[in-house]
């Protein structure tokens, strides 16, 4: 009796182990300054030849603007977008602390990063891929850091509007 006590605790135990996983499907995650980002809303429009994801947190935005794809990429080789070299693509974050709105973004010259578009699909309008960036901050307001990062971001069967 002893033993099949025994059994059912260590069952019991090991079944109420179990973890509960949550999939973002559609999604739009990063690392930011090395914490963990996940947008609630996420939009990607089409706007004068530019591809533009809109990711919304609360009161933080990110944006990523990068020339929209001719044609589908499906299976391919990826399309990699480069960061502070042109002003065009960009990425920009902007958030408001304390009514104060923050605004960092890349340009020529500055910042960083680049963003990897995997999959995109112009017959089911999805659009897959990975990103990061440095951006500078564009105030002039003191105490305030010069740089936002975000690293090993992704984002997952956006729907192209």
């Amino acid at each position: 009796m002893k033993k099949f006590l025994a059994l059912l605790f260590t069952l019991s135990i090991i079944m109420s182990c179990a973890t509960d996983v949550k999939f973002n499907n559609p999604g739009f995650q990063a690392l930011k300054e090395n914490f963990s980002w996940q947008s609630s809303l996420t939009t990607v429009k089409i706007v004068n030849g530019n591809m533009v994801i809109t990711a919304l947190k609360d009161l933080e935005t990110v944006t990523l603007t990068f020339p929209a794809p001719a044609t589908s990429i499906v299976g391919t080789a990826p399309k990699t977008f480069k960061f502070g070299i042109l002003d065009q693509p960009s990425a920009s974050y902007s958030s408001e602390e304390n009514g104060v709105l923050l605004q960092y973004a890349t340009a020529k010259d500055i910042g960083d990063g680049e963003i990897v578009i995997n999959d995109y699909n112009i017959s089911t309008k999805q659009l897959s891929g990975t990103f990061r960036f440095n951006a500078k901050y564009k105030g002039t307001t003191i105490n305030i850091p010069t740089n936002i990062n975000f690293q090993r971001g992704n984002f997952y069967k956006i729907e192209v509007q």
